[in-house]
């Protein structure tokens, strides 16, 4: 509905319509979306829930929701050129909509949580289970008319500042020639994204005069730098829309090569998310991670890991891990954390004997969200307590 209500806003001028429209996206961003771009905090009904209803284990985060933030937020983009609608789309793309398919292509998740206890893995009927087709068949649909129009939401043209300027919004290998700038244009990308951060474009074809090349930078990339054709290592400095754009009078054969910093992170939530109070979760580039059971040593529980705040990552690139293909898992030092009852309740008095946690040094592996959930059932969790949080 709202990439429609977009669609009438552009075709008629109505200024109105699309400021409401871009007040709701910013609502439903701020206060109702999971960190993975998931949607959907309550599957009864189906419904968005209240603000900052967000908890990891029960929410909906519905496969077909993803793919309808994705066409709304590629509306948005059309019409105002803010980075930010291309930002959530990269997000929701990555994360929520590709963790809906399996890694063999052969089941979906018509719910996307971002935990499953370990007595939830083997329930019956559990929608947080993939399976091959629903009695309510949207959501494979979804999937394959999404992916079948990715190209579409690669690049954008625009007059910026009265010279004519290509976007590129997202980056994943491709080629691309089209008519531009009253001539024709052609670009080659080559990269490995989201894996590694270097980022390669080639003009193939330019248009006489110069024009602008807009490549976005994500907010999370901290030290990005560019290889242009007059300059190599430069730091970028993106504009006030996140991009960083490059005017000359490009010729075939020109390169610019972006470097995106990769760099793990811990991320916290919002205070008003009850759900998620204490808790941190991972991210590395634009791929949020969770910790799976099967990736656990020395009997370590995925529900009694703990991160420190200064956690560190080691990364651990594979060309093929087994169910999952390729992929970057994650391996930091954190601890098992374990605490007593007080008079067989799962609560302990403040300042009591039994207040006082017990831990032991483990180390954990965390794996890309969207590749969980093909080695076996187990518990997973994305969200992970902070020791002392």
């Amino acid at each position: 509905m709202e990439a429609g209500v977009v669609d009438v806003a552009v075709e008629t001028g109505d200024a109105a319509l699309l400021a409401a429209s871009a007040h709701r996206w910013q609502d439903m961003v701020a206060t109702r979306t999971s960190l993975t771009g998931g949607l959907g905090s309550r599957q009864v009904g189906e419904v968005f829930g209240e603000r900052y209803e967000l908890p990891p284990d029960l929410s909906y985060n519905e496969t077909c929701a993803s793919a309808a933030s994705i066409q709304w937020s590629w509306r948005l983009l059309l019409a105002t050129g803010e980075s930010r609608y291309a930002e959530l789309i990269e997000r929701t793309l990555y994360n929520a909509f590709a963790a809906a398919r399996s890694a063999d292509g052969r089941t979906y998740y018509k719910g996307n949580p971002l935990q499953r206890r370990p007595d939830h893995a083997e329930a019956v009927g559990d929608p947080r289970c993939r399976d091959e087709w629903f009695f309510s068949a949207c959501c494979p649909p979804a999937v394959t008319r999404l992916v079948g129009s990715l190209e579409h939401y690669a690049v954008t043209t625009s007059e910026q500042a009265g010279a004519p300027t290509l976007h590129l919004h997202q980056y994943a290998p491709l080629t691309l020639s089209g008519p531009f700038a009253g001539g024709r244009v052609g670009l080659r990308i080559e990269t490995e994204y989201p894996w590694r951060g270097r980022v390669e474009i080639t003009v193939t074809e330019a248009p006489g005069g110069p024009w602008a090349l807009a490549l976005r930078v994500p907010p999370w990339s901290v030290r990005t730098r560019w290889d242009t054709p007059d300059e190599k290592g430069v730091e970028v400095t993106a504009d006030e829309q996140g991009r960083a754009v490059l005017h000359r009078a490009w010729r075939p054969g020109d390169t610019v090569v972006l470097h995106l910093d990769l760099t793990p992170r811990l991320t916290l939530p919002h205070p008003r998310i009850d759900a998620l109070r204490g808790c941190a979760a991972v991210e590395r580039g634009p791929l949020v991670y969770c910790f799976e059971q099967t990736d656990q040593e020395d009997g370590a529980a995925v529900d009694d890991l703990a991160l420190p705040p200064d956690a560190v990552f080691e990364e651990v690139a594979h060309d093929d891990l087994d169910g999952v293909g390729p992929t970057v898992t994650l391996r930091t030092r954190a601890a098992v954390v374990t605490g007593a009852h007080e008079a067989g309740l799962p609560y302990r008095t403040l300042g009591s004997a039994a207040a006082a946690d017990t831990d032991r040094p483990v180390t954990a592996t965390a794996v890309p969200y969207f590749q969980w959930d093909n080695r076996g059932d187990g518990a997973m969790r994305v969200w992970t307590p902070l020791l002392g949080g």
